[in-house]
C-alpha cells in the first residue's frame, strides 16, 4: 500500500525538518497492526517488520517537499517454498489469514492513530515508543553504508531517528545504511 502524509497530518513545522521520523512511524503502525492481528512484533532499524525474528514486512518512504509517500509491504499468504531469502516470513506462517481489505483498513487506522500520536504528543512520546519496539537497539550489528562497512554495537536511537552505534569506543550515527543483526557468536 502507499499513502501520502501531509502537513496537516503532523506536527507544526515538521515536515521537511523532521520527515526522517515518518518511516519510523509507518513500521511502528505496522507493529500495531500484527498485534491487532496476534502476532509479536518488533522492528529492526529503521522499519523493517520482524516475527520471530523473520521480516515479515517493511516500508519505504520518499520526502518530497512537504509531503511524505509512504509505502508499506507486508507477506500475507507466503509459503515457506515462497520465500524470497530465508530470513522472510508471512503472516500464514505465522497462523494468521487477513483478507487484503481487512488488512488495508487495519493499516491505515493504524497509521493514522500513530500520526496523531506525534502531532498531539510530538517527538519525544513517539521515539520513546520506537525505542521500545526496536530490537536493533542492544544488538552487535554489521553496518553497510555507501562508503563502509563495520561491525559495532547499537546502543540506542537518537532523537532525529538515527542509530547510534559504538565501534572501539566511537559513537557512530548511522541516518542511512543497512543493519544487520549479529549472533551472539559472530
Amino acid at each position: 500500500m502507499s499513502a501520502l502524509v501531509d502537513e496537516s497530518r503532523v506536527p507544526v513545522g515538521a515536515l521537511p525538518e523532521r520527515s526522517a521520523l515518518v518511516p519510523l512511524l509507518a513500521g511502528m503502525a505496522v507493529v500495531d497492526t500484527l498485534e491487532n492481528h496476534g502476532l509479536r512484533a518488533h522492528l529492526k532499524w529503521p522499519n523493517d517488520v520482524l516475527v520471530n525474528g523473520r521480516k515479515v514486512a517493511g516500508v519505504l518512504c520518499r520526502a518530497i517537499d512537504s509531503r511524505v509517500i509512504v509505502g508499506i509491504g507486508v507477506n500475507t499468504s507466503l509459503r515457506e517454498v515462497d520465500l524470497p531469502v530465508p530470513t522472510a516470513g508471512s503472516m500464514s506462517m505465522f497462523g494468521v489469514d487477513v483478507g487484503a481489505r481487512d488488512l488495508l483498513t487495519d493499516l491505515l487506522k493504524s497509521l493514522t492513530a500513530r500520526l496523531k500520536q506525534w502531532r498531539e504528543h510530538g517527538d519525544e512520546d513517539l521515539l520513546a515508543d520506537y525505542r521500545d519496539m526496536c530490537t536493533s537497539i542492544g544488538m552487535r550489528v554489521r553496518v553497510h553504508m555507501a562508503a563502509s562497512e563495520f561491525t559495532a554495537d547499537a546502543v540506542g536511537v537518537d532523537d532525529h531517528g538515527a542509530l547510534v552505534v559504538v565501534r572501539d569506543g566511537e559513537a557512530i550515527t548511522v541516518s542511512a545504511g543497512d543493519v544487520i543483526h549479529l549472533r551472539e557468536d559472530a
